[in-house]
């Protein structure tokens, strides 16, 4: 059974070398598949949680919450290589429905607690848009006590939305006439262009986090970035793009819902505003994810400080 040192070696070579490369590695493969069979019965015996991190609006207010998929093992696993080898062994379904049913449970307990109108995004893959995540939805919900409204699904920025299946679109047109909000994740982390925008009705545009990290001195910092000219051309363009992605979002729905990931300062979410007025802002200037229960008392808390 893979260990907390064989893992890290396993982490270290994805990082460096990525699927395809542990792939073509015998050793790094066979531990990959110790890995992912270690997840995949840890999901199947509920031995997981999500946790959750406030989304807060201009005025200081969180209705608003992402679910962010946390193993329970005797080690940390990053959660994007257990999402990885999860898609790589054709567990990434099965994964979803878990989730769905947990995220379900604990919108209930936000929707009671916080506010009716509490809303938690969680990401789907199109190609996972099918009856059966349709099934699976309605049946939480209507146990949970839902509204479609209730949920947001994130779809990444690197899909290919100038071919989306015909069967897809109008499974999420169906969801979309139910109630469920649709968010478009990671925006700026790719080739970004309009074809997005064109293709489906986003309720929310979330800007990557690599992008906007950039206006915050902490980014410097971490990397050892000192020279003025450098920051300072950094954050100009860094303030563009999120400028652009605002504009182009707008253009094509006034309503929409501008989130920006990776907030981490006053400084940062001031030149936010200066750009966006209704900018939604998530990152650990606020809160880093944290499970349900916390997050009920952190959202009551943020209220009861804005009487």
């Amino acid at each position: 059974m893979i260990n907390a040192t064989d893992y890290k070696k396993l982490e270290d070579f994805w990082k460096e070398n990525g699927v395809e490369g542990v792939k073509k590695n015998s050793e790094m493969l066979k531990l990959a598949k110790e890995l992912e069979n270690k997840l995949i019965e840890s999901v199947r015996k509920n031995n997981f949680e999500m946790y959750y991190q406030p989304k807060v609006d201009a005025d200081g207010q969180t209705t608003k919450s992402e679910a962010l998929f946390r193993t329970k093992e005797d080690f940390f696993v990053r959660p994007d290589l257990a999402f990885a080898l999860f898609k790589e062994f054709g567990h990434e379904g099965e994964v979803l429905m878990q989730q769905v049913e947990m995220v379900c449970k604990d919108t209930g307990t936000f929707k009671k607690e916080v506010s009716d109108d509490y809303c938690v995004s969680f990401n789907v893959a199109i190609a996972q848009l099918d009856e059966g995540f349709c099934k699976k939805l309605d049946e939480h919900l209507a146990k949970n006590k839902l509204k479609y409204s209730n949920i947001e699904i994130e779809i990444l920025e690197n899909e290919d939305f100038e071919n989306i299946p015909a069967d897809k679109k109008e499974i999420i047109n169906k969801l979309k006439q139910k109630g469920v909000k649709l968010a478009l994740d990671d925006y700026g982390a790719g080739n970004t262009n309009e074809a997005a925008f064109k293709s489906l009705p986003f309720d929310t545009i979330k800007i990557d986090m690599g992008i906007s990290f950039k206006l915050s001195d902490k980014y410097y910092e971490k990397n050892g970035i000192t020279d003025p000219e450098v920051i300072k051309k950094e954050k100009t363009e860094a303030a563009q793009k999120i400028k652009e992605a605002y504009e182009m979002a707008k253009k094509h729905n006034k309503k929409v819902n501008f989130v920006v990931e990776g907030v981490e300062d006053e400084k940062q979410l001031k030149k936010l505003k200066e750009i966006a007025k209704d900018v939604i802002s998530q990152g650990y200037h606020y809160s880093k994810p944290i499970p349900a229960k916390d997050l009920v008392t952190y959202s009551n808390n943020l209220a009861t400080q804005m009487e």
